[in-house]
């Protein structure tokens, strides 16, 4: 498959990582209990099923890099990371979410956490 998208985000497949539903939130909370420092293999496995149905885990797992930043894909990559971080953020304590706040790239946060 290739990440190879139009800057034009109407021409982005449903089926693109890169796609970003009208549904899609950055203050939408995917888990059902916010991450505080305890349980986190059952908070990793939870955000681990809320991100593969939203087809967004490859941004966590690092095996989507971000394009080049002249690339017409960039701006799309960029957008879709920034909403998978603020998933991210949004399962996590105050005080955990702080400490990973200013990382660019979810991977980098999923990094961090490990």
């Amino acid at each position: 498959m290739s990440d190879t998208i139009s800057s034009d985000s109407s021409a982005i497949s449903v089926s693109s990582p890169f796609y970003i539903g009208s549904s899609d939130n950055p203050n939408s909370i995917l888990v059902s209990t916010v991450f505080n420092g305890i349980g986190f293999q059952y908070w990793k496995r939870s955000m681990i099923l809320s991100l593969s149905a939203k087809n967004k885990l490859r941004f966590v797992d690092g095996s989507i890099t971000p394009p080049a930043i002249n690339s017409p894909a960039h701006s799309n990559w960029h957008r879709a990371n920034s909403m998978v971080i603020c998933w991210i953020l949004n399962s996590l304590n105050k005080t955990i979410a702080d400490s990973v706040l200013f990382l660019p790239t979810a991977s980098e946060i999923r990094n961090e956490l490990h």
